[in-house]
């Protein structure tokens, strides 16, 4: 049965993706010329417990899951950090350009084509990576595979990469508990908003 939110997702991720098709390719391209590849694929955990690759301009390093471990097994205080978030307030594997797609949210364009596909919606819970799981309580973690994960959400229009995981874990169960279209539309506006003033953004 096709949902009015899940008509909603495709008639607007695919407005949007004609839009903006050739400014990311061209963003791809530069983002090549360092050596490495356009895009980046995160693992990530979605509807029903199942994983699906979501899709990125590559803001990072080549090589950044290695340079990562690296980090982890000599800075203890980046370690604690990245069990803590699963993400670092200071991240010297970003590139310039990287710091600036991630600060505008241009970085995470290319998931219009995971709401196309059905494997994310425009507005959600925060999609998790498979590492997070062991983090979360079994309710909450029961919870959120029982949505699609959102392109923006809760988590993206109260601080975004400024919040802690136990909030943004906390965010996604106010979402899903208070789902309503009206809701994403709110949402939806107020991402407008967040993104345009770069709040929480890095």
């Amino acid at each position: 049965m096709v949902t009015s939110k899940r008509i909603i997702d495709i008639s607007v991720s695919s407005v949007l993706l004609v839009l903006t098709a050739v400014p990311v390719a061209v963003l791809a391209l530069i983002i090549k010329l360092d050596g490495g590849s356009g895009f980046y694929r995160s693992r990530r955990i979605g509807l029903g417990g199942h994983q699906f690759d979501a899709y990125k301009l590559r803001t990072m390093v080549p090589g950044a899951e290695h340079a990562l471990t690296d980090m982890l097994e000599k800075d203890a205080t980046i370690a604690k950090e990245w069990r803590e978030n699963y993400k670092l307030s200071s991240d010297s594997r970003v590139t310039s350009l990287g710091k600036i797609l991630r600060m505008t949210s241009i970085d995470e364009l290319p998931q219009l084509v995971n709401v196309l596909k059905g494997e994310m919606s425009l507005v959600g819970p925060r999609p998790i990576l498979p590492e997070e799981v062991q983090s979360y309580h079994q309710a909450s973690l029961d919870l959120y595979c029982k949505c699609t994960p959102g392109l923006t959400g809760l988590w993206q229009v109260n601080g975004r990469s400024d919040n802690s995981f136990n909030h943004k874990v906390a965010l996604n169960n106010q979402y899903i508990k208070n789902w309503s279209t009206a809701l994403d539309m709110k949402i939806l506006g107020q991402t407008v908003v967040v993104v345009f003033r770069r709040i929480g953004a890095r």
